[in-house]
């Protein structure tokens, strides 16, 4: 379980860290890259803010460190279910930022 949500919690963190990077790495290209890169930015913003957080921006109440069960509480079938259902539409939006990433190295060859 401690894996499960350290593993959930970067891939949160890596997504937004790509947002930053490819939101200052765009504004190097002339527009029609920019325009790109940008839009990429935008779905994995998307993905983090709108699937893979809930509404408080929070995670763990279905991807749970262990120190944060109550005693002898477990990882239950709901929270699994809930991390799977939104890793699924999550990732819709993760082919789509790589298919915007591969549109701006096209243009860029």
């Amino acid at each position: 379980m401690m894996g499960n949500a350290g593993i959930y919690e970067y891939f949160i963190f890596y997504r937004l860290h790509a947002v930053n990077y490819l939101r200052g790495l765009a504004q190097g290209f002339y527009e029609e890259v920019e325009l790109h890169l940008l839009n990429a930015a935008d779905y994995y913003e998307k993905m983090v803010t709108e699937k893979l957080l809930d509404e408080d921006g929070c995670f763990t109440d279905f991807v749970p460190y262990p120190w944060m069960l109550e005693k002898k509480a477990t990882w239950s079938n709901e929270m699994r279910t809930e991390q799977i259902k939104r890793l699924q539409e999550a990732l819709p939006l993760e082919k789509h930022a790589i298919a915007e990433i591969e549109k701006a190295i096209t243009l860029i060859e």
